[in-house]
């Protein structure tokens, strides 16, 4: 008998413990609108290529140089040719599953004077 109740004491532990861990998952996650909040909060359309870099930095996101944005199919789909001119960031690990790790990555579309003109935000899970 006392061995069948530390089993299940051992069994309701290990589950406690696996809930709490997701539950910390889901608390600590940041998500596409997280982002997309951030950046709406900290850079106006207009904002210099420079206020973008320093935003960027701030918040500890990893980034490109100005670029153009090549065959990249969330601009494509947003029609953007692929000459447009563009800074892309991401951050990776900002949510995780049992299965799968989020990354959040940030296009800022410029214009000539590479100045914000648009942005994009997605977000996409990666399996284990």
């Amino acid at each position: 008998m006392k061995l069948i109740l530390w089993l299940l004491a051992a069994v309701l532990s290990i589950a406690a413990l696996l809930i709490a861990v997701q539950g910390y998952w889901i608390l600590t996650r940041t998500t596409e609108q997280d982002v997309r909040q951030l950046v709406s909060n900290n850079l106006k359309l207009g904002s210099s290529s420079e206020d973008i870099f320093h935003f960027l930095d701030e918040h500890g996101f990893e980034h490109s140089a100005i670029r153009e944005a090549g065959p990249t199919t969330v601009l494509e789909e947003a029609g953007y040719p692929a000459s447009t001119r563009i800074i892309s960031a991401g951050r990776d690990n900002t949510s995780r599953t049992w299965i799968s790790t989020g990354q959040v990555a940030i296009y800022f579309i410029l214009d000539a004077s590479d100045r914000l003109q648009s942005y994009i935000v997605e977000e996409s899970f990666t399996s284990f």
